[in-house]
């Protein structure tokens, strides 16, 4: 009878044996090993490794006596090492113990269980201890280096990389670099109307109308020293005016007067207003700018034409030639007596009277017509319009800016000049303002607002006219008692 084989230990590289099933209950961890114990451990199977290579190179020499090689494997053997010479390594071990490694190990997997040497049985046992490590995925110990010969201290590190935050950050307004600067914070003009009385917001749409006729009219910026008095002026013509006053406006009125909070209420209201007024002629002027030449569309090249308007553009702005009539766009030249008597003047004024018109520019209207000529103010905001819209082309290209207080500059400097020509040449002043008032009108086809006055032209007649009224007056007197009589 056979003798019984041994049962042969499984290890993780045999593919026929199945994995025994993890234990359901955890194991305590087993006490780390101290590095002494470690050293031990290793020198331990350094000495039993070298031991087996040297059995195993015993076993291959009594092989190679036991069948001695051919003439063919000599020849093979000898081209192989021709053709592959061996390159010993000082730093790891030879070919020669690698081959014995290899051999030993073919013999103990491809051996029976039952043929085991002691020794062989030594070089499973070390293959066993090395198998959980394998299974972890990891590289096998190194007998060399002590601690990459316990498993337990290899840690493993998550390096998969952190996603970035992609929700956007609240912004957080940053203080003033400058603690002196204190930005004044107004209410808006919804918030502002929301605070009024029936009887109070209806004064302050009222007064809306008598507000857009004085910027227009008087001051379009006026200082800021008398600007509340500037606007409760408008606010008190709302409450006594025969058209529009009542009782119930003039008692809101009065308690604007009384009211010292409630009355900053009603200028705030009415600046919101006034720059509503100044922003269309700001929007009418931006329409006006092909009659300037801007942009420039002479080439099919964009950068040629960009270069031609932001050329233009610089070349208003320099000399404000875009204020003037007679502008020659080839010798770049204009006529400086024909300061806002231009095209572009009657368009932006016939804007104001007629296309933008609304039920808060009914007082304005009137003025106009009852004066019948454009007067200074009026001129001059058209002009500020105008060169803030030319300012928005000085890149080449349209780019929008906000008709701000800064343009209370040109404002006034234009404003400063007419008045200037008007206390120098008030004639010659007149008689041009009045004909652009009459091309305004014709423009909108309502040529009968205009109503010139007309001089007698037959000489005679207007000689005797003129003794017909001495007579007259005359007569008045002597019919009127003297006073004190």
């Amino acid at each position: 009878m056979a003798p019984a084989r041994r049962a042969r230990k499984s290890t993780a590289a045999d593919p026929d044996v199945a994995p025994a099933p993890a234990p359901k209950s955890t194991p305590a961890a087993p006490a780390k090993k101290t590095a002494a114990q470690k050293e031990a451990e290793a020198k331990a199977k350094a000495e039993k490794l070298k031991v087996i290579r040297e059995k195993a190179a015993a076993e291959k020499r009594r092989r190679d006596a036991e069948n001695p090689p051919s003439d063919n494997d000599e020849g093979n053997e000898g081209a192989a090492a021709a053709t592959n010479p061996v390159v010993e390594d000082d730093d790891g071990p030879s070919d020669s113990e690698d081959d014995s490694d290899l051999a030993a190990l073919k013999h103990v997997i491809g051996a029976p269980p039952g043929d085991l040497s002691d020794g062989e049985e030594e070089l499973e046992q070390l293959l066993d201890d090395d198998a959980p490590a394998a299974e972890a995925g990891g590289a096998p110990p190194d007998s060399s280096s002590p601690a990459g010969s316990d498993t337990e201290e290899i840690e493993v590190v998550d390096a998969t990389p952190s996603t970035p935050r992609r929700t956007k950050r609240r912004q957080v307004r940053e203080p003033s670099p400058c603690d002196e600067i204190r930005t004044p914070r107004r209410k808006s003009k919804k918030v502002t109307e929301s605070m009024f009385s029936p009887n109070g917001i209806r004064l302050q749409e009222v007064s809306k109308n008598f507000t857009n006729a004085n910027i227009v009219d008087k001051d379009a910026y006026p200082p800021i020293t008398s600007r509340s008095a500037f606007f409760f002026e408008s606010i008190k013509m709302a409450a006594h005016s025969a058209e529009f006053g009542n009782e119930h406006l003039r008692a809101s009125y009065q308690r604007l007067m009384e009211d010292q909070d409630y009355g900053k209420l009603g200028v705030t209201f009415q600046e919101y207003s006034a720059h509503q007024e100044r922003a269309r002629f700001s929007t009418a002027a931006r329409a006006e700018m092909s009659w300037l030449g801007l942009p420039s569309t002479d080439s099919r090249d964009v950068k040629v034409n960009q270069q031609k308007t932001m050329a233009l553009a610089q070349w208003y702005k320099k000399t404000g030639a875009h204020l003037f009539d007679s502008i020659d766009f080839n010798d770049l030249t204009f006529d400086k007596m024909t300061m806002c008597q231009s095209r572009v003047f009657v368009n932006l004024v016939h804007a104001y009277m007629f296309t933008n018109q609304g039920r808060h520019g009914v007082e304005g209207y009137r003025r106009l017509v009852e004066r019948q000529r454009v007067v200074n103010p009026t001129l001059a905001l058209c002009g500020a319009a105008l060169s803030h819209s030319v300012d928005e082309w000085i890149d080449g290209y349209f780019v929008k800016k906000p008709f701000t207080s800064a343009a209370s500059i040109e404002y006034h400097r234009i404003l400063n000049k007419l008045n200037s020509w008007e206390t120098k040449y008030p004639h010659w002043m007149h008689e041009w303002q009045t004909n652009l008032f009459k091309e305004v009108v014709t423009k909108a086809n309502k040529p009968w607002l205009f109503s010139p006055e007309e001089e007698e032209d037959d000489e005679d007649l207007a000689a005797a006219l003129v003794a017909a009224e001495s007579a007259a007056a005359a007569r008045s007197s002597r019919a009127s008692p003297a006073p004190g009589a």
